[in-house]
């Protein structure tokens, strides 16, 4: 495999973590009125969740893309903003 099409894997792999990452930043960023700072710093704790779990459905049920690994990202995310904006 070349190092491009690594990048590509990769890249795919992690778009759905920065992608929700970065919704829910912009989402508590709307409806708090954080600082540009705070939604950097909110924008990476998600992401970096969001990474980890889907990292554990990948060891854990062996393939990438597995609709009970999104299903978890889903919930663990949905909990962190829930709890963030309480």
């Amino acid at each position: 495999m070349s190092a491009w099409s690594m990048l590509l894997h990769v890249s795919g792999f992690l778009a759905p973590a920065v992608a929700v990452g970065g919704v829910l930043a912009v989402l508590e960023w709307v409806s708090q009125s954080h600082t540009a700072w705070k939604t950097a710093v909110a924008w990476l704790l998600y992401t970096a969740l969001a990474t980890g779990v889907l990292m554990l459905g990948l060891v854990w049920l062996g393939r990438d893309g597995k609709l009970l690994t999104y299903g978890a990202l889903v919930l663990v995310l949905g909990a962190l903003a829930a709890w963030r904006t309480r």
